[in-house]
């Protein structure tokens, strides 16, 4: 957590050294998720959409409920952002938004909410 572009780069840098390493398994699901918040607040929608793919692809062969649904946040983000801005895509973030708000997920909210125009 840091406002520091430059720190932020040097600690996402040596996260994916020790992931890529070989760690405790519940750290690459936290990083991937925190790395995807860094990434929707530059507005690096490649990134996010990367992270979002590493998140989906861990663990392998296990579906995990909070990390489909930060995945799926990114990517509805993402899409959004791109300029896909139909029905559809805004039906996914509301959807999106309710979600996080039944499951307590305070944190995926603002990007939500700043896009449908409710905070």
């Amino acid at each position: 957590l840091t406002d520091d572009p430059d720190e932020a780069d040097r600690a996402i840098s040596e996260a994916n050294a020790i992931i890529g390493g070989g760690c405790v398994g519940h750290n690459h699901p936290f990083f991937y998720r925190d790395a995807i918040e860094v990434m929707i607040e530059r507005a690096d929608w490649a990134e996010v959409t990367r992270y979002a793919d590493a998140l989906s692809a861990f663990p392998i062969g296990e579906a995990q409920p909070w990390s489909e649904y930060y995945a799926s946040r990114a990517r509805a983000l993402a899409i959004w952002a791109l300029g896909s801005r139909g029905d559809e895509q805004r039906s996914a973030l509301i959807h999106l938004r309710d979600e996080a708000a039944r499951m307590g997920l305070a944190v995926a909210l603002p990007a939500l909410n700043r896009i449908l125009g409710n905070g």
